[in-house]
């Protein structure tokens, strides 16, 4: 509304970039394409919104960046959401205490996440925001600005290696270099040398206080913590850790390009990566590529992945080009009384935030960059603050240059009508998709809130009238209508029918089950493993539903399936390998049994046993940090189990003629009894 209200009110042609609309424009309409292909229209239509509202805020900031001053505010709003976010993941670790020897203290291995899910995703949004509040430092003639950026990149800097996140500290590193570098080239540094170095002791001196998460991940450290007391144990402990974790990217990298083999041209849908990655998946599940470009391209094909790559190559050629052409343009002659003066003229005559245009722009080059080569690493454009301020990033990248670019370089035209009623479009579109989200979460709230069952189910069903492509708010009503199985069943299939995925039918495999429809149960767990070949879960609730149903061949086949997934790259390089897998204990057991039903004594006695030690790993370590993540309903299944096990093996050694193996038997049962009786005592002490 704002860029329109200017236009309108003095039009004012502006130099266009070689590809640059175009490139965005058919990203834009090639993604909107993709989601007609994919099964998820929720999905794609909320990630639709962000990238349409990056485009529109990219292209907003280009345009209105022939004012000076909102090209210095957009400038100051970036490192001031930098320091905000950087100030929460500060907070968040001064407030986070461990216990050592009865006292509170820091915890030197809490990894920050500040307002996001994963400190990863925060480190790739402090790169962007580091490089600009770098240049403004040191640029800054304004004493409170300069004042401002210096905590700003002190309280960034220390929230970066807060982060824990070796990628982004390393790419960090490599922005500024970037920076320095450009700077250099560009003549843009001379005057500036003092506050460089000043920067570089606000910068190392973050990094010292923040550096314990990061250090902790790499450190050479024994048990007791203290370093070099176990050199070669630490050594082995780091480089296993560090392997696993690109173990596990390697193998992620490898299904999402598999995925994008199979769709090539319109991908899966964007949005939709969490829910079709399954299909194609070699290790565990995750919701993120973990490399932006090949989840851009899993979603919208590889033309998408290339419409984005050509835009922003445009946009940061036209930047580089001009940022070391040496010719004065005639604009930069004239008195900054105009606000279509150049930015270099303006900001040298009044006390503006940054005092070298070109020195913004290295920044704004390194920033962008920067989270180009950390999307190598994960999939930060899929986070809407970092995709937001991306797209600003990118316009003021465009609007500096052009405010130092000779004429020549590009040729001015007026904004077309064309553009007004596209944007216009997209704000309607906005407004629609948000107003609709929010109102649906809105009511989804207040149905966990509700004083009755009634009102639960008349806010959802509200809810799900402002999304009608939503499959939550039916899932959450089928909970609600329990008692009414008809009404229950109606919703399931209603989420079956907007997400057909693995998710969804299971839980409708599991409501048939809960009333021993057997058949029914069976079909909607194959179609869950359909949409999910590999999740441990459906294959167990499958095998369980063979059983039941009288098939006990095809049990012990799908059994076999999930035994064998325990010893491929599937089972073996996990998201979480401090999360032990308990689903092949449960298919162990499962093979136990129906050798047992079938007097296979030996073979039904190295099947116990296996479940057994799978069992008695888990609880050893039943109290550890990461096995507090599982539902009290899990833990009370592996309970049963354990001690299910235990019963069989006895009695599968009394068909041996092994009675010597007994008496450990029933020691081990004697110890998980007294062991469950104890958390029980403790969890009624809570």
């Amino acid at each position: 509304g704002a860029l329109l209200w200017r236009e309108f009110k003095r039009s004012v042609a502006i130099g266009a970039v070689t590809g640059l609309a175009g490139a965005f424009a058919l990203l834009g309409i090639w993604a909107g394409i993709s989601a007609l292909f994919g099964k998820a229209t929720w999905l794609s239509l909320n990630a639709l919104m962000a990238l349409y509202a990056a485009l529109l805020a990219g292209w907003m900031a280009s345009r209105l960046g022939r004012n000076v001053q909102a090209v210095a505010s957009l400038t100051l709003a970036i490192v001031f959401a930098g320091s905000i976010a950087a100030a929460f993941a500060l907070n968040e670790y001064m407030t986070y205490r461990v216990i050592v020897d009865g006292n509170a203290t820091f915890d030197p291995s809490h990894r920050v996440l500040g307002t996001f899910f994963n400190g990863d995703f925060l480190a790739g949004y402090l790169l962007l925001a580091l490089p600009i509040t770098l240049t403004i430092f040191i640029s800054s003639r304004q004493r409170l600005f300069q004042l401002s950026a210096g905590i700003g990149l002190l309280m960034q800097s220390a929230a970066l290696l807060l982060t824990g996140s070796r990628g982004g500290v390393a790419v960090g590193a490599i922005s500024i270099a970037i920076l320095l570098c450009l700077a250099l080239a560009s003549g843009s540094l001379k005057e500036h040398l003092k506050m460089v170095a000043a920067a570089g002791i606000l910068i190392l001196l973050g990094a010292f206080l923040g550096r314990s998460p990061t250090l902790n991940r790499v450190s050479i450290q024994d048990s007791s913590g203290k370093s070099g007391a176990n050199i070669a144990s630490g050594i082995k402990s780091a480089s296993d850790a560090q392997a696993h974790s690109g173990e596990f990217r390697k193998y992620n990298w490898i299904g999402t390009i598999n995925m994008t083999a199979k769709n090539p041209i319109f991908g899966t849908g964007i949005g939709t990566y969490h829910i079709a990655y399954p299909r194609y998946a070699v290790t565990d599940f995750t919701f993120q590529a973990h490399n932006g470009y090949l989840q851009l391209a899993s979603e919208t094909g590889l033309p998408g992945i290339l419409f984005f790559l050509a835009g922003v190559a445009a946009a940061t050629a036209f930047a580089a080009h001009n940022l070391f052409l040496n010719p004065k343009s005639p604009l930069e002659k004239e008195a900054p009384t105009d606000e279509d003066a150049s930015l270099e003229a303006v900001m040298s005559q009044r006390a503006f935030s940054i005092e070298s245009p070109k020195l913004a722009l290295c920044g704004l080059l390194a920033s962008v960059a920067g989270l180009m080569i950390h999307s190598l690493l994960d999939s930060n454009w899929y986070l809407i603050a970092t995709l937001l301020t991306f797209g600003v990033v990118v316009g003021l990248m465009v609007a500096v240059a052009r405010h130092i670019a000779p004429l020549s370089t590009h040729t001015p035209k007026f904004l077309g009508k064309e553009f007004g009623f596209i944007g216009l479009a997209l704000v309607a579109f906005l407004l629609w998709r948000g107003n609709s989200t929010l109102q649906d979460r809105l009511n989804t709230s207040a149905a966990s809130t509700a004083s009755s069952a009634e009102s639960a189910v008349e806010a959802v069903k509200t809810a799900s009238g402002f999304d009608p492509f939503d499959p939550e708010p039916h899932l959450y009503l089928s909970q609600l209508l329990r008692q009414n199985p008809a009404e229950s069943l109606a919703e399931l299939q209603k989420a079956t029918e907007l997400s057909p995925s693995g998710r969804t039918f299971y839980l409708l495999g599991k409501f048939h089950s809960a009333k021993k429809e057997w058949n029914e149960a069976e079909n909607a767990f194959v179609k869950s493993r359909f949409h999910d070949p590999n999740n441990l879960q459906t294959l167990r609730a499958l095998a369980e539903s063979y059983r039941n149903a009288g098939k006990t061949s095809e049990a012990n086949e799908t059994y076999r399936i999930m035994t064998a997934l325990e010893t491929s790259t599937y089972g073996k390089v996990r998201a979480m390998p401090e999360l032990q897998e308990m689903d092949f204990a449960f298919a162990h057991a499962g093979l136990a049994d129906i050798a047992f039903s079938q007097s296979n004594w030996q073979a039904a006695y190295d099947e116990y046993s296996i479940a057994r030690g799978q069992l008695r790993s888990y609880w050893g370590g039943r109290h550890g940090y990461y096995d507090q993540v599982r539902s009290p309903e899990k833990r009370v299944a592996y309970q049963k189990l354990y001690l299910s096990v235990l019963d069989q093996l006895a009695e599968t050694c009394k068909k041996l003629n092994t009675p010597e193996r007994i008496d450990s038997i029933k020691i081990e049962k004697t110890q998980v009894n007294a062991g469950i009786e104890k958390d029980q005592s403790a969890e009624v002490g809570k």
